[in-house]
């Protein structure tokens, strides 16, 4: 049953929420050890950290991964900004639906995803925002956005999640680094350690994301989703 929005919503609401996600995502991408952030291992060429507080507060899977890909910037972009992407690199997700669309910058998605017996499926309703940060470092942030825009699909627990992928170019915008930032909420009845567990693997889907970009052929048919050029945000 595809989800349908049950109110307009307003931009402007959004642009605030997102500015205030942006803030908190480029914190995370520079985080250390005095922020209680600990290196967690190096995983076919993902570096991944994890968010590990002394005080035992909840961490909500965060984690962050880095890794460098030899493409150019724009092509990388291109592909992150899909967020239909998501069922070639993560095999638990179902389903993506484009809710609505503002233009190049932001888009609402809603992303399904089936997880192992007896859990019941998930599903998200996420705007992605797409903008520079300068001209050498291209952003796509994802975060969930207030349940009251669109009800939630029956049979479905609806799920929360924040983060996004950030593209740092050489200087000859021949490759770049991925650097990844996720967090996120399951909802229902599961054990924390389990939700950790299910959140904090997603910085090692980097390395699929590298496999898929340097592998691409313009030439040949593919599965996977590149946004036109054309739409892509500006400077």
């Amino acid at each position: 049953m595809a989800a349908k929005l049950s109110v307009d919503i307003d931009k402007s609401s959004l642009t605030s929420l997102l500015e205030n996600c942006t803030e908190k995502f480029l914190k995370y991408t520079k985080a250390t050890e005095a922020d209680g952030w600990k290196y967690a291992n190096t995983e076919n060429g993902v570096e991944v950290w994890k968010y590990s507080p002394t005080d035992g507060s909840p961490t909500n899977g965060l984690a962050r991964g880095r890794i460098p890909v030899k493409v150019p910037p724009e092509l990388a972009w291109r592909y992150v900004i899909d967020a239909r992407n998501n069922m070639a690199m993560d095999s638990h997700c179902t389903g993506v639906e484009l809710l609505q669309e503002f233009g190049p910058e932001l888009y609402i998605y809603r992303i399904s995803y089936s997880l192992p017996w007896p859990i019941t499926p998930r599903e998200l309703i996420v705007a992605y925002n797409c903008t520079f940060i300068d001209p050498k470092t291209r952003l796509t942030l994802f975060t969930s956005i207030p349940e009251e825009f669109v009800p939630v699909t029956p049979g479905f627990v609806r799920a929360e999640s924040f983060g996004g992928i950030l593209n740092i170019s050489n200087e000859a915008n021949t490759s770049c680094e991925l650097i990844s930032v996720s967090s996120g909420d399951l909802k229902g009845y599961l054990p924390t350690y389990l939700i950790n567990a299910i959140i904090t693997r997603r910085p090692y889907l980097l390395s699929k994301v590298r496999d898929l970009l340097e592998s691409h052929d313009p030439n040949v048919s593919s599965k996977y989703f590149f946004i036109e050029e054309a739409k892509l945000p500006k400077l």
